[in-house]
């Protein structure tokens, strides 16, 4: 389950808030941890946003 503070952070419309949670999502794809890898897709979908 995602962290309050990553929902906020995907919540945000800036180009910097956009950059930083593609490094985040990538980081976290790169780490290859379960846990993260389970974050990156969580915070992929919150992103995307439904049916996308």
């Amino acid at each position: 389950m995602l962290n309050e503070d990553y929902k906020v952070m995907v919540q945000c419309s800036s180009d910097e808030g956009a950059r930083f949670l593609h490094d985040l999502i990538l980081n976290k794809r790169a780490s290859g941890r379960t846990r993260d890898l389970a974050d990156a897709e969580a915070l992929e979908d919150l992103r995307d946003g439904p049916g996308r």
